[in-house]
Parts: C-alpha cells; sequence; structure tokens
C-alpha cells in the first residue's frame, strides 16, 4: 500500500508539473519549458535529468524496469517524450526530437502502450495543445491565403500598371512624319 501511495503521488507531482511546461514548449516553441517538462520526466524516473535524457531509447528502458515502478509510468512516459519531441521539431532541434520521439517508442513497445494513448490525467494539457496547433494552423493558413492574394494584386496592379504606360507611350509619342511621295 505505501508503494501505491508513493507511485500516486509522484504520478501526481508529475502531472502538476507538465501540464503548463509542455503546452508553452508546443504552442510557443519555449526551449526554457521543454526543459521544465524534460526535468519533469526526470523526476519521475527518479534521475539525474542530464542522465536520463542523454541515454538512448533501450538504456531508458532498463533504467525504467530497475526503478519498480515502470509499469505505473510508462504511458506517461511514453506521452511526455512524444510530446518533447514534438516541441523540440517545432524549435528546429531534430537530433533531440529524433531522441526524444525513439525514447517514446521505446517505452511505449517494452511497457505494452499504445503510442497514441494520453493518460487520463493529462487529457485537458493534450487538449489544449491540440486546440493551440488547431488554431495556429487556421490563422497560419489566413496569412498564407491573404499575403497570396495581396501577391495576385500587387502583380495584377503591375500587369495594368504597363498597360496603362504603354497606352500612355503610344498617345505620347509624335507621329512619324510621312514620307514624300507616299499615297495619304
Amino acid at each position: 500500500m505505501l508503494e501505491r501511495d508513493y507511485i500516486l503521488a509522484a504520478i501526481d507531482e508529475f502531472v502538476a508539473g507538465i501540464g503548463d511546461a509542455l503546452v508553452r514548449a508546443c504552442l510557443d516553441r519555449d526551449l526554457k519549458a521543454t526543459h521544465e517538462a524534460e526535468h519533469c520526466v526526470a523526476e519521475l524516473l527518479d534521475l539525474d535529468e542530464r542522465t536520463a535524457l542523454s541515454l538512448s531509447p533501450d538504456s531508458l528502458v532498463t533504467m525504467m524496469l530497475l526503478s519498480g515502478i515502470a509499469d505505473s509510468t510508462a504511458a506517461y512516459i511514453a506521452y511526455a517524450l512524444l510530446r518533447i519531441g514534438d516541441a523540440y521539431a517545432a524549435q528546429d532541434r531534430p537530433m533531440k526530437a529524433s531522441l526524444r520521439r525513439k525514447q517514446a517508442v521505446a517505452v511505449a513497445e517494452s511497457f505494452d502502450v499504445s503510442l497514441g494513448t494520453v493518460p487520463e490525467e493529462l487529457q485537458e494539457t493534450n487538449q489544449r495543445i491540440v486546440d493551440g496547433l488547431t488554431e495556429k494552423a487556421r490563422k497560419e493558413a489566413e496569412a498564407a491565403a491573404e499575403a497570396a492574394k495581396a501577391e495576385r494584386a500587387a502583380q495584377q496592379g503591375t500587369e495594368a500598371a504597363a498597360g496603362e504606360a504603354a497606352s500612355d507611350a503610344a498617345q505620347a509619342a509624335p507621329e512619324a512624319p510621312e514620307e514624300p511621295g507616299s499615297p495619304s
């Protein structure tokens, strides 16, 4: 019973700490928030942050097995690592993104967790991220459409201006004198 209480307390602390950090990391591309989320993962694993997150995927799984609480925390760890990988990808840090995603896959496969599983306590956090990314994508699409519209208008304006300039030039050009002896 004492071990179960310890695990539940560790998970509660993890959930409380990681939610806002993941949202800021994923939506604001906030590197500090990404590091905060990694810190939460390391704390849940009860490992030094630098050690835990520099481990190869298989070594991370081994360390989780040695901790004795891996089965209870695997879904949380896999979800967090996957979202941290997403944050690193958005921050244009492909090597870190790849490592976090590989770690997430290794944890999910080793502890029979579906990689797409969002733990119940993190459903709200996940929804905030999804909603935020959807809104960002909508705004970016609107901005791209407006930019394309403005570019088309500018191009049409340039073509119209060129046509007007040619017309004005034709009207302003003096007529060529008729050659002597040519029929009028």
